[in-house]
């Protein structure tokens, strides 16, 4: 279960539970001072197949990905991410020195919540993190007033269903009376 993000009073950004993988170490102890001087908690690795078993074990509010990357690429690392019911929802920022719009593009189509352009800029890096974790809070909890309001539907309808079914029997029940009744009279008026 993904944690919550509250807000930072320090940095009036959303605090969040941020995997970032990246190969190559410089870019990722970059990207993680960034982010950790920011007050995000930072889970940091190199290595994608470790990224995508972290992920599963205990799924972060975000996941900042480099593209190239020896063993796996970010593209499948994402596209591996999005098949799996329990971590397709995470959202994925693209980190990478690709400048070609086929490859944004190709981003986009496996799930990528975004594409940052290496070298980046700190405040660029910042405010979409913060924008993404702003719009994953919203989301969830947005579906968490859907199954509530979900739930709630259905004990109604129960509820509605329980009390059709007193009615109908009511009704059978007094339509027996009420020919019970009518033989009553037209036995008496025979006699």
């Amino acid at each position: 279960m993904p944690q919550s993000t509250q807000p930072s009073a320090q940095h009036g950004a959303f605090s969040g539970d941020i995997l970032v993988i990246d190969d190559e170490v410089p870019n990722l102890k970059l990207l993680t001072d960034i982010l950790t001087g920011a007050g995000y908690q930072v889970r940091p690795t190199t290595v994608p197949h470790l990224a995508l078993q972290a992920a599963r074990t205990r799924p972060p509010d975000l996941i900042l990905s480099d593209v190239r990357m020896p063993e796996m690429t970010g593209f499948e690392f994402c596209a591996a991410l999005k098949q799996d019911e329990h971590t397709r929802d995470i959202p994925v920022i693209f980190v990478s020195a690709l400048q070609d719009v086929e490859d944004r593009v190709r981003a986009f189509e496996l799930g990528g919540a975004d594409f940052i352009c290496k070298p980046f800029q700190t405040a660029e890096v910042l405010a979409r993190v913060q924008n993404h974790l702003a719009l994953r809070n919203l989301t969830l909890g947005l579906e968490a007033q859907v199954a509530e309001r979900s739930s709630a539907l259905v004990a109604a309808n129960r509820a509605l269903q329980a009390e059709i079914e007193e009615h109908n029997q009511a009704q059978a029940e007094l339509g027996d009376t009420r020919r019970f009744n009518e033989r009553l009279i037209e036995t008496a008026n025979t006699m």
